[in-house]
């Protein structure tokens, strides 16, 4: 099941951005020269991609729909801590966890105008999914 949330979400973002697991269940991505409105775009599109595919339509044949929770955090590009920038990520989470899951929480990390500043990126998204 778990190689099928890979595949799913390999399908959902772009060539260029990073997918890595972290821990168990529990996958990083990194994306550069993005704003909030195209972030939630894509987190949005993984979420239901994950959802329609292994639900109704059953396209990777799971004995059950899964759901994912994503945790999104922007950060500047020159952040040098990273562990704290994955703490926030793993509070934004968490807290679409504790909201009942199937969820994208965006939170925005020492990033002062996000929407007009290109490269105002390294956000990292922490993903958890419900078999």
């Amino acid at each position: 099941m778990l190689v099928s949330i890979v595949d799913i979400i390999q399908q959902s973002i772009r060539p260029d951005d990073i997918l890595a697991r972290l821990e168990g269940e529990v996958f990083g991505l990194l994306f550069t020269e993005l704003n909030s409105a195209q972030a939630k775009i894509i987190a949005e599109r993984m979420r239901k991609n994950v959802e329609l595919l292994t639900g109704f339509s059953n396209r990777y044949d799971v004995p059950e729909q899964m759901t994912i929770s994503i945790g999104t955090v922007f950060s500047t590009g020159d952040t040098r801590n990273i562990s704290l920038v994955m703490t926030e990520a793993d509070k934004a989470l968490r807290e679409a966890k504790s909201e009942g899951g199937n969820k994208v929480i965006i939170l925005i990390f020492k990033c002062k105008n996000i929407q007009s500043h290109a490269f105002c990126v390294a956000f990292a998204y922490n993903l958890y999914y419900y078999p």
